[in-house]
């Protein structure tokens, strides 16, 4: 059989797949997002006319399937439109295989090419104690490589992206019949990994085929559970060492900007807007609820129900 890029491309994205699909329970436990444990702000831009913003921050896996407390359920009633890093739902196959076309796949190399032997070889030793052939991670550059390990660590530790917050506020709003917003595209989220030097690619690989990687994950879970914005901080901080800088101003710092503008943009249209984004684009210094307060939004942290009031019809 000839080897194309589109026969290589479509190899990741049905490993990607396999990864993702994890072993969801189908009684799963359920999960109700206390206010008081949110990482939930209300952000307002100046001036008047303009929607406001309520901002929350979420893991993108979990292992129990979310439900909103009675109070986090009545500010999620004060707006009209949902608002995530990707709507993933509305994602094609043909799109994202083209993505990881373009961002993610080695067409004239070789994964042990651009990785040090001692890496390709944890790789190959994680993928026979997962049933795998190394070989299906032969034309992945190592970021993507990193995330598809970081796929069946999920697994491992028993969490699903079927559990995650977008996931679950997604098919509400789809129900409810609430317009669904994108903050990137699939594209431009590869692109931030894509842009990585092969070191700092290398390097995220690593951390995700450590042994330790899925009893991080719960750990990580747990604080977003207890609305630990101050122990979130601190976790990400101690990752962001030295050698792996720009991994954290790319995946962080750089969208945090990006993803600030495009909601200055979208607020003057006057609609309420629940905004979801993982945990770690709302904690530390230039986070999103830093950069709109630093752009002179009003931005507090909630802690207490909305002012009672007439629920938003949603169109």
């Amino acid at each position: 059989m000839r080897v194309t890029p589109g026969r290589i491309a479509a190899a990741i994205a049905a490993l990607l797949l396999l990864a993702a699909s994890g072993c969801a329970s189908l009684f799963p436990r359920q999960h109700a997002l206390e206010l008081s444990h949110a990482l939930l702000w209300q952000a307002t831009p100046p001036g008047t006319g303009s929607g406001e913003v309520l901002l929350l921050g979420s893991i993108h896996a979990g292992n129990e399937a979310l439900e909103l407390s009675p109070s986090l359920e009545a500010w999620w009633r004060t707006t009209s439109t949902l608002v995530v890093e990707v709507d993933v739902a509305e994602l094609s196959d043909a799109e994202t295989g083209a993505a990881i076309l373009r961002r993610g796949t080695l067409l004239t190399s070789t994964l042990p090419e651009h990785v040090s032997p001692e890496t390709w070889q944890a790789l190959v030793d994680f993928s026979r104690a997962h049933d795998m052939d190394p070989l299906a991670f032969a034309h992945a550059r190592p970021w993507m490589a990193a995330m598809l390990v970081e796929q069946i660590n999920l697994e491992d530790a028993g969490m699903s992206n079927e559990f995650g917050v977008e996931a679950a506020l997604i098919a509400r709003a789809r129900r409810e019949g609430r317009p669904v917003e994108s903050l990137e595209t699939i594209d431009e989220q590869f692109e931030a990994f894509a842009r990585l030097p092969d070191a700092v690619q290398e390097q995220y690989l690593v951390d995700a085929l450590s042994p330790d990687a899925p009893a991080a994950m719960l750990d990580f879970a747990a604080l977003w559970k207890r609305g630990d914005a101050a122990a979130l901080e601190a976790q990400l901080a101690s990752d962001a060492r030295p050698e792996m800088k720009p991994f954290y101003d790319a995946l962080f710092l750089q969208r945090n900007r990006r993803m600030a503008e495009q909601l200055a943009q979208r607020v003057h249209d006057g609609r309420a807007r629940f905004v979801v984004v993982g945990a770690g684009h709302v904690v530390g210094e230039g986070s999103l609820p830093a950069l709109l307060s630093e752009a002179g939004w009003s931005v507090e942290r909630i802690d207490a129900p909305p002012p009672q009031q007439p629920p938003i019809l949603t169109p």
